[in-house]
């Protein structure tokens, strides 16, 4: 347990975490944080109230209700771990 939810590492390093009120935090390339910013969900996270550095994202229920588009924010996970 990570950041208030179920994380999960690959490779040693945080990929995703996922929290009790439907909400992944993903790891991302910091080059491509403002683009995918624009993607429905998808919102700056905070960590106790301050926001934290680029390469982070956190997507909301509305942003991973289907297949297709939780498997896109996980594989952008996966990309920037490996």
């Amino acid at each position: 347990k990570m950041f208030g939810g179920l994380s999960f590492m690959v490779n040693g390093k945080l990929a995703a975490s996922a929290n009790s009120h439907g909400n992944i935090m993903v790891r991302c390339n910091p080059d491509r944080v403002d683009e995918l910013l624009t993607h429905k969900g998808a919102s700056w996270p905070e960590m106790r109230g301050k926001p934290m550095s680029k390469g982070w994202i956190v997507v909301d229920r509305t942003g991973t209700s289907s297949n297709v588009e939780f498997d896109a924010w996980i594989k952008e996970a996966l990309d920037f771990v490996h």
